[in-house]
């Protein structure tokens, strides 16, 4: 039995959903040290060439 998977854009995504699929590459990712806290951040890219920038905050 195989199931289909349907991927969708990074710009189709919203905060009010938590059942999305999607397939990113991460482009480049670094880590920073600011006022608030520890962050690990990276640039990801979707098959359709839509970037977002993800950003983890460890306080």
């Amino acid at each position: 039995m195989s199931a289909i998977t349907t991927f969708h854009p990074l710009t189709k995504l919203r905060p009010f959903k938590n059942n999305w699929r999607g397939q990113v590459k991460c482009l480049h990712s670094w880590r920073q040290n600011t006022p608030f806290g520890d962050t690990f951040e990276m640039v990801l890219a979707d098959q359709w060439v839509n970037k977002f920038l993800a950003l983890i905050l460890n306080g």
